[in-house]
């Protein structure tokens, strides 16, 4: 659950992310519940819509979770967040009032949002993604040749400014 602090619109965000070859695609395979229960196909069922559709938006435990956080039918938005999904995903998603959001956009956007600002973060995660980022600008310099140096890369929109030595 999520509330744009701005807006306050409402989200129930759910995420099935995975990279693995045979499962890293939603597909809009049939979902059955029994298969949840068998070793073999309880992995495939999870990236199925039909998953999320019914034990992740739809189950009645999730619904009244979600009523007692003043979260009602209609008054907010179900998302899926996903590596990546196959054709047809989208309409089907569509029909039943879902949105899908794919897992490598938003760490893109995160990681230029690290480009406009210079903030230290505590949090772990976030230090870590800030890190990876800078050193993607860092790889990008040294890979076009450019002679040793101190180097200033201005953000877009501020006069906020990140030093690059290269050696």
């Amino acid at each position: 659950m999520a509330i744009d602090p701005v807006n306050l619109d409402r989200y129930h965000i759910e995420s099935g992310v995975s990279i693995s070859g045979s499962y890293s695609k939603l597909t809009v395979k049939n979902y059955r519940d029994k298969y949840l229960k068998m070793r073999v196909k309880a992995a495939g069922q999870r990236r199925t819509l039909g998953y999320f559709v019914e034990r992740k938006f739809g189950a009645k435990p999730v619904l009244e979770t979600l009523k007692r956080y003043g979260f009602h039918p209609g008054k907010y938005t179900k998302v899926i967040v996903s590596w990546d999904w196959e054709e047809g995903v989208e309409d089907e998603a569509e029909r039943h009032s879902i949105r899908l959001w794919d897992f490598r956009d938003i760490l893109k956007e995160i990681a230029t949002s690290f480009e406009k600002k210079r903030v230290y973060f505590t949090d772990d995660t976030l230090r870590t993604l800030q890190l990876f980022s800078l050193s993607l600008v860092y790889t990008q310099i040294t890979s076009q040749k450019i002679p040793r140096g101190r180097y200033t890369a201005h953000s877009r929109d501020s006069s906020d400014h990140h030093q690059i030595c290269v050696t």
